[in-house]
């Protein structure tokens, strides 16, 4: 391919090839400038060859010729790496460009279907021991026989504005070494025994070296294990065996076993104790005396909110607490049941008078199926009935005027069947309506029963409940633990002041039409 080259062409391709085979160049031109120096030289050899050739056209179009190859093998500079020549063909082997990006600046071979960067520095690939290697065993010879190894540095290369390439056979020169050590000989075969450390490595304890200074002071020890004294063994105190204390007279100074020591600290004070943790009592009654005119204190702790369990027997189940909310006490139970039981009477008293629910309208006295047998009150009870508590304000329907009627015509006089089978006919006459009675006279009117206050309903599941044994005293006797079982069942009942008030504003209508009709027959009578 090259025969298309003038020889000043053919040079240039010979170089750039040595370029890209990088084994006789130290230094690599850092930039596109060489390139470009290469490019106009072959320019001036392209018109030297057609003042040659005898004919420009002829000239021209082999120098052309030669300026495209040029640009087939060295594509100038790029930011990134070319697809193909600057003639838009496909790249060549061998093909070189100079990449402005990689490496801050380098030169880089199409080489195997790749682009393979050149060292900036190929010094580092080059091998730099002298052909033959070096003969001497004598140190300074062997630096002498390198010296007179190397070979002179060419600066210039055909020309080409490349200034400091080398050939392939230089050979790095290591320069004058100052301060040389003189040895007479190297030594070239030996043993850590010639040098009396043959035991040097050894990694067993038993025969690592031991000085003999070591070994005279060791052999004046006794051994800590079965040591055998001979003669008479003086200078050894109580206090050297650890028994400094062990004649001692004085109470305070007798010694205490560690097994005595720890028994002492699991043991608390008579007087004025003071202990952690968890107290645990079995058999026998827990009496607590305070002596007299002496207060006996419960405290849980310091601070508000502090708390004193009753834990069932047998269980670690908490039933119950005492204790305080940092102003008043505080009695409770788990689950939904706290009791207060009394042998006839149970007794809330209060200084200030008043014994009253802890939130306001929020909790009932006694359920459908737990009812107060009977109450008494000096004076009635007092019903919240404030305007500004009520809305919706209407008066009665005709319809509901004349269902409040009939429900008055429905009172009827009974008797309690519990009332019956404990006091038979000594049971007391009641007056009232029934429930179903009232229900079935509002739904025959076409009212809703259960959307009036009056008409109360209540069921309930069934439950079972254990009642703890009651222990005898001087006015009781002993009350045997026993299960009381609760059916499942429903009660009616009527909140009898607004039933009266529904009957009343029924009569009153009732009496209101008559009174009416009455003064329409008196106006009419001359």
């Amino acid at each position: 391919m090259t025969d298309v080259f003038k020889y000043g062409q053919q040079d240039l391709i010979y170089q750039l090839n040595q370029l890209a085979k990088a084994k006789d160049i130290v230094d690599i031109p850092h930039n596109s400038a060489v390139a470009a120096a290469s490019a106009a030289a072959s320019a001036a050899a392209a018109a030297a060859a057609a003042e040659s050739d005898g004919t420009a056209a002829t000239a021209a179009s082999k120098a052309a010729a030669a300026l495209k190859s040029l640009d087939a093998r060295y594509l100038g500079a790029k930011t990134l790496p070319p697809d193909v020549d600057n003639n838009g063909d496909a790249l060549l082997a061998g093909a070189t460009y100079w990449d402005t990006v990689l490496n801050s600046g380098c030169l880089r071979v199409f080489q195997a279907g790749t682009w393979v960067t050149i060292p900036a520095n190929l010094a580092s690939q080059i091998s730099s021991t002298p052909a033959g290697g070096i003969v001497a065993t004598d140190v300074q010879a062997a630096l002498a026989e390198l010296d007179a190894k190397k070979a002179a540095r060419a600066m210039t290369l055909a020309g080409y504005g490349i200034t400091d390439a080398l050939p392939g056979s230089y050979v790095p020169t290591w320069g004058s070494i100052t301060g040389k050590p003189q040895f007479a000989a190297v030594a070239t075969s030996g043993s850590k025994a010639d040098v009396g450390l043959d035991s040097v490595d050894n990694t067993s304890d038993a025969s690592k070296p031991v000085s003999t200074a070591t070994a005279s002071a060791l052999a004046g020890k006794a051994s800590l294990s079965g040591a055998t004294f001979t003669g008479a063994v003086n200078g050894i105190t109580k206090t050297m065996v650890g028994m400094g204390s062990v004649d001692n007279t004085s109470d305070t100074a007798k010694p205490v076993s560690t097994l005595q020591q720890a028994a002492l600290n699991s043991k608390v004070n008579i007087a004025n104790p003071t202990t952690t943790g968890t107290w645990s009592h079995t058999g026998g009654p827990l009496s607590l005396s305070s002596g007299a005119s002496a207060w006996g204190v419960f405290r849980s702790d310091i601070v508000g909110n502090s708390y004193m369990a009753f834990i069932k027997g047998g269980s670690s189940l908490q039933i119950g607490y005492l204790g305080s909310d940092g102003g008043a006490l505080v009695i409770g139970g788990t689950g939904e049941n706290f009791v207060l039981r009394g042998t006839s009477h149970l007794i809330l008293a209060s200084d200030g008078g008043v014994v009253r629910p802890r939130v306001d309208d929020a909790h009932n006295l006694g359920l459908s199926n737990y009812r107060w047998r009977n109450s008494y009150f000096s004076v009635a009870p007092t019903i919240t009935s404030d305007a500004r508590e009520k809305d919706m304000f209407r008066a009665l329907e005709a319809v509901e005027i004349a269902a409040a009627a009939d429900i008055a015509r429905a009172i009827r006089v009974y008797r309690w069947k519990t009332a019956i089978a404990i006091k038979g006919g000594g049971a007391r006459e009641h007056i009232g309506p029934t429930v179903q009675a009232a229900i079935k006279i509002m739904e025959s009117h076409g009212l809703d029963p259960f959307n009036y206050g009056f008409i109360c309903y209540d069921s309930w599941k069934g439950e079972t409940i254990e009642h703890a044994a009651i222990e005898a005293t001087d006015d009781r006797e002993m009350q045997a633990a026993w299960t009381e079982t609760i059916p499942a069942s429903d009660r009616y009942a009527f909140r009898y002041d607004e039933l009266n008030q529904f009957i009343a504003a029924g009569l009153e209508a009732r009496q209101t039409v008559i009174e009416a009709r009455l003064a329409a027959l008196e106006s009419a009578v001359p």
